[in-house]
């Protein structure tokens, strides 16, 4: 089993954003204009950041069997949030937290994303005193 903890406060991916670059020709249509999609620059420094911090944990072998994984998203608690809270029901949506960890970790750990098999994920506010952040354990399962 491998467990990663990544200190950084967990972002949600974002439906791409697009625009029309008109100095660009489009082979397909025949017209000048091509649609580029992007994410915001945040959401790809959060990617990157991650990589960064899961560097250490890298396998030499990225895994090729069923895997399960489990995630534990730890929000920055807002001020208006009291701290009984103990669940983030609130924005932002834990697919969207899955969306963009997953883009982060798939090329250190798995071959392809589709090994996914078994996902347990949970999303609460990090405890008084203790960094928002988001704890991952990785179990390669037996293909039988």
């Amino acid at each position: 089993m491998i467990k990663l903890i990544i200190n950084l406060n967990p972002m949600p991916k974002q439906a791409d954003r697009s625009w029309i670059n008109f100095k660009m020709y489009n082979e397909n249509s025949k017209r000048a204009g091509v649609i580029l999609h992007y994410q915001p620059k945040e959401i790809t420094d959060y990617v990157t950041a991650v990589k960064k911090d899961i560097r250490k944990y890298k396998l030499s072998m990225p895994i090729d069997k069923p895997i399960e994984i489990c995630y534990n998203f730890y929000m920055e608690r807002p001020k208006s949030k009291s701290e009984k809270i103990i669940w983030a029901k609130w924005k932002p949506d834990i697919e969207n937290l899955l969306k963009a960890i997953n883009d982060a970790i798939k090329e250190y750990f798995m071959t392809d994303d589709s090994r996914i098999c078994i996902i347990h994920a949970y999303k609460k506010y990090a405890e008084p005193g203790t960094l928002p952040r988001t704890e991952i354990k990785i179990k390669e399962m037996e293909d039988i």
